[in-house]
């Protein structure tokens, strides 16, 4: 597996994660959104996060969390579904940058993915490691 496989593999490990955090913030605390209304870069985004009723902030969280699903899956798939993964994560990252100075960070995140838009991906990620695994065990 190349290294543009394993960054993808690595990526999609990542978004699982996140959704997962997503998903417990949302079912404990996901008044913790509040505080980006005090650290958003742009002062009629925080007014906006303010006037929102506090049930959205919860759906808020749940879409995070299956957008993050969707584009682990996009990732681990083949062709044309994991470019629309890897542009769907590049929105994603860039968009939420304007909610607060640490959200700057995204763009690390992004460039690699930006980079892997070049790639062509003609096996999905299960396919790699199962066919390894495979072609290892005709030696016996």
């Amino acid at each position: 597996m190349g290294k543009s496989n394993i960054i993808r593999l690595l990526y999609s490990i990542m978004y699982i994660c996140t959704s997962i955090i997503n998903l417990i913030i949302a079912l404990t605390s996901y008044e913790m959104i509040f505080s980006l209304a005090d650290t958003a870069l742009i002062p009629l985004l925080g007014e906006i996060i303010r006037s929102v009723p506090e049930y959205m902030y919860f759906i808020g969280l749940l879409l995070f969390m299956v957008s993050q699903i969707i584009f682990a899956i996009l990732l681990l798939s083949k062709g044309v579904f994991v470019k629309l993964g890897l542009l769907g994560a590049i929105v994603f990252h860039i968009s939420i940058i304007p909610f607060g100075w640490f959200n700057f960070l995204n763009i690390f995140i992004a460039i690699p993915l930006i980079i892997l838009l070049r790639k062509d991906f003609t096996k999905t990620i299960p396919d790699l490691i199962f066919s390894k695994k495979i072609e290892t065990n005709t030696d016996i």
